[in-house]
């Protein structure tokens, strides 16, 4: 069994990162978002796209999520 760090990003503000690709057919994965700004809250947004489609709240897992 695969383990261990699969990918991370700090994209810039408005930017679409993607972070890991799955060449199988399942994973599991854990993921952490961390705010290092001192002064003021992120917002954090994840999805899970399947191949060839294009993002829409239909794959949001988390959206406009604050991270203090």
């Amino acid at each position: 069994m695969a383990s261990g760090l699969k990918g991370s990003s700090a994209p810039g503000a408005n930017t679409d990162t993607t972070l890991y690709t799955v060449s199988g057919s399942a994973c599991v994965v854990n993921i952490s978002a961390c705010n290092t700004h001192a002064s003021n809250a992120d917002s954090v947004e994840i999805y899970v796209v399947p191949s060839g489609s294009s993002k829409t709240d239909a794959h949001a897992i988390e959206k406009d999520v604050s991270v203090a």
